[in-house]
């Protein structure tokens, strides 16, 4: 999934995007994306690859039954924070790539 979000959605679904199963061209979970949240809902999750906080991790989305990472071309702090709002906290602190 690889979305693009000016940073006013509420939803990651109301982002632009280039549609789901699109690759990222990148071996497993290197071009992935994560996000640090400021201060929870279902369709999006962070997975947490260090143990160390729950408000930041590893992106991912549920959809179509499964559960599967966004790809990070293109991610920005505008991304992390939809997602962020999603998962209900207010905004994003940091969006990082290669997550």
């Amino acid at each position: 999934y690889r979305p693009q979000c000016t940073g006013r959605e509420a939803h990651i679904a109301e982002c632009f995007n280039y549609g789901w199963g699109v690759s990222c061209s990148s071996s497993q979970y290197h071009a992935d994306v994560g996000v640090g949240c400021a201060n929870q809902t279902v369709s999006v999750r962070l997975v947490n690859a260090d143990g160390n906080q729950s408000h930041e991790g590893r992106v991912e989305v549920y959809y179509n039954n499964t559960w599967g990472t966004i790809c990070d071309n293109g991610w920005d702090i505008r991304d992390a924070t939809v997602v962020c709002r999603m998962l209900g906290y207010p905004f994003a602190i940091f969006s990082r790539t290669s997550a």
